[in-house]
């Protein structure tokens, strides 16, 4: 399951792809690829793996 501060570290980088972006949507699937990628490196690819479902869900984009 995600943190508050999952959704903010996901939040602050939708904010930084939004002026490149072609839209907010993918601003934040951008946002979750990148702080997934990030997390990584330090948990195990199965809960990578929940940490990215369940940050799309939580978006709406799955």
């Amino acid at each position: 399951m995600y943190t508050a501060e999952d959704l903010r570290a996901v939040e602050e980088r939708a904010q930084a792809f939004l002026p490149t972006a072609t839209s907010e949507l993918s601003a934040y699937l951008r946002a979750i690829e990148d702080y997934v990628r990030k997390k990584r490196r330090v948990l195990p690819f199965e809960q990578a793996e929940h940490l990215e479902t369940q940050l799309l869900v939580h978006y709406g984009l799955e």
